[in-house]
């Protein structure tokens, strides 16, 4: 689930669920399976909104990682914006587990839509022998919504990795009921595609993505939406 600065509906909540299924290739071998399952709920109390949501990777019955989020988005004069995020993490590998926590601070301007944000995070990863801060740097521009649908761009800088990542993202609407989204990164190249289906007060989504060696992955999910 995203933080909250970046609920830009109208809608009094928001409840979701889906899940994940990684390089479904044969990369690995039957069997071998990475999936990540998650559900949320997005909330609206006039300018002030809030999230909530767990995720849950399993990846070859080896490691798994839960994180618990919550996350609050203010608007002030409809066109700043100010998001808070924090994560409760634990990980475990061969029985062994490790917890963290983790932070992020996002400011951003637009109207209704968010337009432009910057966020900085920090993640705490400890035990008595591991525990590194990891820093990111995120920048989002995301175009309000035109004729042509919407576009955005995101770039991230993480400090613990030394690594500089885009992506570039273009949602089109087909129909008053479907939408579709394409976006690409560059470095390592993955190119992703969805639709997107509103019906009532419910939004479904389908989605895959391909990475240029690990191969392909698949997305599902489901909203219901309370005005």
């Amino acid at each position: 689930m995203i933080n909250a600065i970046y609920n830009t509906e109208r809608q009094r909540l928001v409840l979701e669920m889906g899940g994940v299924s990684y390089y479904d290739t044969p990369v690995f071998d039957r069997g071998e399976q990475i999936t990540n399952f998650f559900c949320g709920a997005l909330l609206r109390s006039g300018e002030n909104r809030f999230s909530f949501s767990m995720t849950s990777l399993n990846a070859f019955e080896l490691y798994s990682e839960t994180n618990l989020r919550a996350s609050f988005g203010r608007s002030f004069i409809r066109i700043l914006h100010l998001g808070l995020i924090g994560d409760y993490l634990v990980y475990r590998s061969e029985g062994e587990a490790i917890y963290g926590a983790g932070g992020e601070i996002a400011g951003g301007v637009g109207n209704r839509i968010i337009m432009g944000t910057v966020a900085y995070s920090v993640q705490n990863i400890g035990d008595e022998t591991y525990n590194p801060i990891i820093q990111e740097i995120k920048a989002i521009i995301r175009l309000k919504e035109n004729r042509f649908g919407s576009q955005a761009a995101v770039f991230r800088y993480d400090d613990f990795t030394r690594r500089t990542s885009a992506e570039l993202a273009y949602s089109l609407i087909l129909h008053e009921y479907v939408n579709m989204g394409v976006s690409f990164v560059p470095k390592p190249f993955i190119i992703k595609i969805g639709l997107v289906f509103n019906v009532k007060q419910t939004r479904s989504y389908a989605a895959f993505s391909l990475h240029n060696a690990l191969g392909l992955s698949k997305y599902a999910g489901v909203q219901y939406l309370v005005k």
